[in-house]
């Protein structure tokens, strides 16, 4: 038997309810809902039926009948409804929708089926959700709860979250709103089965890259056999009594009982200096699971041997191939919150708090008095970039990216710009129309908040110094509070993790969300300077020819120290910021040689990447967090 697609519909404004079909002219009511030029939909239900007609402005636009286990849909049963309407012994419902909300629906209606029977012993909500905006795609995603919990829609258009709805098991249609925090508490404490479908043909990207749960794909094990050799390879380069074959064979003793498959014994699994071999039935995620407490095994062996501030740096470093070659699956696998030690680079700078403990530190740096005015949002924009003009002018050299912090601190430029940021207290950032206009003052108020902490916070050689540097510092814009990770990753970036964070940078709830640049432009890593010398050299951006300056932007990092390339070797050296951010750019089926190769378009590097592209490897260089300036 084919399963039922279950799709909850928002319960909206309930305008009738409970009205008797015996009462009531089914005709003649929905005459009236048209004549009334309605937008929302009307359930006519009976025991074990229920039949939904879709209004969009008077029009009906969609139907949907379920008879116990069968659904049929279109607009083809229409006169069905009608003449089940006719019937004694049923009620009617009326709930009135916003037009887009019809629209919303009607988008996902005919969605396919691209991954069934998903559970959260394999994934996570929040896996899917990160894949789904990867891969900017549209569709719904169908949650059933266990333990009888209830179900959830979640619905996503161009990989964005535009609504959540949950029901409890005894209803199967309508669900009330829940936000992704509520949805992803529920998925985690009673477990769950996720369906997702999709809207467009572009959804197969899904099947494509979701296993089936009882089979290991061999590029699956392909990524693993070179997490392996990486391990091997940089662990015995530390051993002198022992080796990493030796470490392992006792390491898959210790396992065997939990895992059949790696019991030596059998030999379902094997692994050698030549490679790793699988021939055994294990499930995806019994494999998954079993490989990686192999390795977190391995490394834990290793690390009586090895101090773990020597070994892990090096085990990470040599496991980024891994995580450039196969970023789909290191992200599907879940390897990052499998094995974080080896998998998330610790050397971004600052420490991952919660939500609370972010606004307890919080350090605002323009709430200098400003006395009652009326200037408005126009005026107190142009007031800034004069002053950030001027201090650009006089006090940055982009040819060497030197900031010369000392002169400035004494300076009158300083003393305007900062009573001008002392206006931005009175600034709404709706005011900002255009999505040019909105991008370039995020950029440059983060690159000059950090100018300012800088001077505050009286930091001599480097932000590593100064604790939380990027979590506390921030400014005031009208009623809100914008510290630089809020404006980075909760503005710039629409909202993603920061490295190595386990939750977004804004919550669901948090009002700031109505700021964000979305879709988010990958250019702006190459923009913001973050005061190292490892960073972009400062710039001014301008609404008017934005465009051509973020290009400009990313040439110049590539040209200066964002990039090197090793001829002899093959290799590209890329600043270790695009490690951090790699997942910004993978998405859409890009990569980061794609988006370099594209930047240098025309000169002799961007030749040579687009030529060699099949056998170049990326590496990255240390970030060089030294002040970029004096």
């Amino acid at each position: 038997m084919q399963e039922v697609k279950i799709m909850l519909f928002p319960k909206g404004v309930l305008v009738y309810n409970n009205l008797s079909t015996a009462f009531t002219q089914i005709d003649q009511f929905i005459e009236k809902l048209q004549s009334k030029q309605f937008s929302g939909y009307c359930c006519i239900s009976f025991w074990e039926y229920e039949g939904f007609l879709f209004f969009d402005t008077g029009r009906i636009v969609h139907a949907l009948e379920k008879r116990g286990m069968q659904n049929r849909s279109g607009l083809g049963v229409v006169k069905s409804i009608l003449s089940k309407g006719r019937e004694k012994d049923g009620e009617i419902h009326v709930h009135d929708l916003p037009v887009a909300k019809i629209e919303a629906i009607l988008a996902v209606r005919n969605a396919v089926p691209r991954y069934k029977r998903l559970s959260t012993d394999l994934t996570s909500l929040d896996k899917m959700l990160s894949l789904i905006n990867r891969k900017q795609l549209s569709g719904f995603i169908e949650i059933l709860l266990d333990h009888d919990t209830g179900i959830a829609s979640l619905f996503f258009s161009a990989g964005d979250v535009t609504d959540i709805l949950f029901a409890p098991s005894n209803s199967m249609t309508i669900g009330e709103p829940r936000t992704l925090d509520e949805l992803d508490r529920l998925c985690k404490s009673s477990g769950a089965v996720f369906n997702v479908y999709q809207s467009d043909d572009a959804g197969n990207a899904i099947q494509q890259e979701l296993p089936e749960q009882n089979e290991v794909p061999k590029d699956v094990q392909k990524m693993f056999e070179a997490i392996l050799i990486a391990l091997e390879k940089t662990i015995d380069q530390n051993l002198k009594k022992t080796s990493f074959q030796s470490l392992l064979k006792k390491t898959l003793s210790h396992y065997a009982d939990s895992y059949g498959f790696l019991d030596p014994f059998i030999g379902d699994f094997k692994y050698s200096r030549k490679g790793m071999s699988y021939t055994g039935n294990a499930n995806y995620g019994e494999f998954v699971d079993g490989l990686c407490r192999l390795i977190a095994g391995i490394v834990d062996s290793a690390s009586t041997i090895i101090p773990r501030e020597t070994l892990l740096p090096q085990l990470s470093r040599a496991l980024e191939p891994v995580s450039i070659i196969y970023p789909q699956l290191v992200e599907q696998s879940g390897l990052e919150s499998r094995l974080p030690e080896l998998f998330k680079d610790d050397s971004f700078i600052g420490e991952l708090k919660s939500e609370e403990g972010r606004l307890k530190n919080r350090k605002v740096l323009n709430l200098q008095g400003i006395g009652i005015s009326d200037i408005g949002a126009e005026s107190i924009l142009k007031e800034f970039y004069r002053t950030i003009s001027a201090v650009k002018e006089h006090y940055v050299d982009p040819q060497q990216n030197i900031i010369r912090y000392s002169q400035l601190k004494n300076s009158l430029e300083y003393q305007k710009f900062q009573t001008a940021t002392a206006f931005l207290q009175q600034f709404d950032p709706a005011a900002l129309g255009s999505r040019d206009l909105q991008l370039s003052f995020w950029i440059n108020l983060y690159n000059f908040l950090t100018i300012d902490a800088i001077i505050k916070y009286h930091i001599p050689t480097s932000v590593r110094e100064e604790k939380d540097f990027f979590t506390k510092t921030t400014y005031r814009l009208g009623e809100y509070l914008f510290s630089l990770d809020d404006i980075e990753h909760g503005i710039l970036r629409n909202n993603q993790y920061r490295p190595s964070a386990s939750s977004r940078q804004l919550s669901d709830a948090d009002p700031r969300q109505k700021f964000r640049i979305s879709p988010p432009d990958i250019r702006v890593h190459c923009c913001l300077c973050r005061a190292a010398k490892s960073g972009p050299s400062l710039a001014l951006y301008k609404p008017k020819h934005l465009d051509r300056q973020l290009d400009d932007a990313v040439r110049r990092y590539l040209h200066t120290n964002g990039m090197r390339i090793a001829r002899k070797q093959g290799e590209i050296w890329l600043s270790r910021s695009f490690y951090w951010y790699r997942k910004d750019f993978e998405r859409n089926s890009h990569s980061l040689l794609n988006f370099i190769s594209k930047a240098l378009q025309g000169n002799e590097f961007g030749t040579y990447i687009q030529e060699q592209h099949k056998s170049l490897s990326l590496r990255f260089m240390d970030y060089d967090w030294s002040l970029n300036g004096k």
